[in-house]
């Protein structure tokens, strides 16, 4: 065996050209071969992480139009969390595109949260804030309760909205200190709370570079606790994405 090898290293050192080829076509082989099986064995091969993945189904809503996958509001979900009896257990997962920044060029990822296993892969990654919005807080909420709940390295949650009866029964029973603020596509974070000023049940104060009022049809200012239109305006320039 050791003569044939040395025989093909000789054969190859006579021919450069061609043993580039032949390495080539056997790093392009073992590289294919090595992708394939990687994503067979993810997508095939491995079992899930759970004890009977057999059993897991999908359930989606359907709308009056007929699309049969209408996405789920968070409002159902937590009805059929308190009514369901077909299941053990139900979780609910959201994905969306979003836009990592910071050192070097922004890219562009897709994002999810799944609500059984959220504070585990806080535990997981040693997450120490999070963003929320929607119903996610009530989602998580509505769980089932853990004993270690509260054993997660979780500090802030910082997003909208948090129901004022929801706020303070959520950081105790998770350990998070939540900082609701209100925001826009165009302006960003309009108000916001803080750790050390909050009020609950509101998105806190005015930023800087911001006027907000709540208003009337005619745009004059309401009493407190008068439903109104919210108005922000800028009172720096170019800080309104037009």
């Amino acid at each position: 065996m050791f003569q044939n090898v040395r025989y093909a290293l000789r054969q190859l050192m006579r021919s450069p050209g061609y043993a580039v080829v032949a390495v080539l076509t056997l790093a392009i082989g073992i590289g294919a071969n090595a992708a394939i099986f990687s994503l067979v064995e993810a997508a095939l091969l491995r079992r899930l992480p759970f004890s009977e993945p057999k059993h897991l189904v999908a359930v989606w809503e359907r709308n009056p139009r007929g699309n049969a996958r209408n996405q789920v509001s968070s409002v159902n979900f937590t009805r059929w969390q308190e009514r369901a009896r077909s299941f053990d257990s139900l979780s609910a997962f959201a994905a969306w595109p979003a836009t990592l920044s910071g050192t070097g060029d922004p890219v562009r990822v897709r994002t999810g949260v799944v609500t059984s296993r959220f504070f585990d892969t806080c535990r997981e990654k040693g997450i120490t804030a999070f963003n929320y919005q929607g119903a996610l807080l009530l989602m998580l909420f509505k769980q089932p309760p853990r004993e270690d709940d509260a054993d997660n390295p979780v500090r802030v949650g910082f997003g909208a909205p948090c129901p004022a009866d929801l706020w303070e029964p959520f950081e105790q029973r998770f350990g998070v200190r939540l900082v609701d603020v209100y925001g826009m596509t165009e302006i960003a974070i309009a108000t916001a709370n803080s750790l050390d000023e909050r009020k609950i049940g509101t998105g806190g104060r005015a930023a800087e570079g911001y006027e907000v009022r709540i208003v009337d049809a005619d745009d004059r200012p309401v009493a407190p606790d008068t439903p109104g239109e919210i108005v922000v305006r800028p009172t720096k320039p170019d800080i309104l994405i037009q």
